[in-house]
């Protein structure tokens, strides 16, 4: 099939040479060996693949196959659509990687936000509390360190929303 040959990038006389098998990474011809076996009695079957073209590029493809049998239940042979879903299986990865960033965020947010306000209403409502000046000069001081600390980590927060940003923008600069 010449759209084969286009999307594994090699010839129609390397294709016939080779076996589909040699397209892939050892995991990969593991995996396709056990999903063949165990599809093996289906009329119809559909899976996905990771094979590896001529130039080392991750090609990822749909197969929908149909295996024909002759009246006595023996395989005569199949014949299979193969769609390129590369695009599709790296999109479904960023979308993954971006969720995980922002779950990221959520954790750092409740963690690392929630304990300085914690202290600084805590402060708060001692000072309202306390006529001592001394107490009330620890209390500044702890509503100073739980500042800085939300000042921190805005900070890194800020850092690491601005490498998700620059990660993003250099994805869709190379779809370009």
């Amino acid at each position: 099939n010449d759209k084969l040959c286009i999307m594994l990038e090699c010839s129609k006389e390397e294709l016939m040479e080779k076996n589909i098998f040699d397209f892939m990474d050892e995991e990969w011809q593991l995996r396709a060996t056990q999903i063949i076996e165990s599809q093996k009695n289906e009329t119809l079957k559909s899976f996905e693949f990771k094979f590896i073209t001529k130039s080392k590029k991750v090609l990822w493809v749909s197969i929908s196959s149909n295996a024909f049998f002759s009246a006595d239940k023996k395989y005569v042979g199949a014949m299979a659509m193969i769609t390129d879903i590369t695009e599709k299986r790296n999109a479904e990865l960023e979308k993954k990687e971006y969720i995980k960033g922002l779950e990221e965020i959520m954790f750092m947010t409740s963690h690392e936000v929630r304990q300085p306000i914690a202290h600084i209403i805590s402060c708060a409502n001692l000072l309202d509390e306390n006529d001592s000046i001394d107490e009330i000069a620890k209390l500044i001081h702890y509503i100073k360190e739980s500042a800085l600390s939300l000042d921190s980590f805005t900070r890194k927060l800020t850092v690491f929303v601005d490498k998700m940003q620059k990660m993003d923008f250099r994805k869709q600069k190379q779809l370009l």
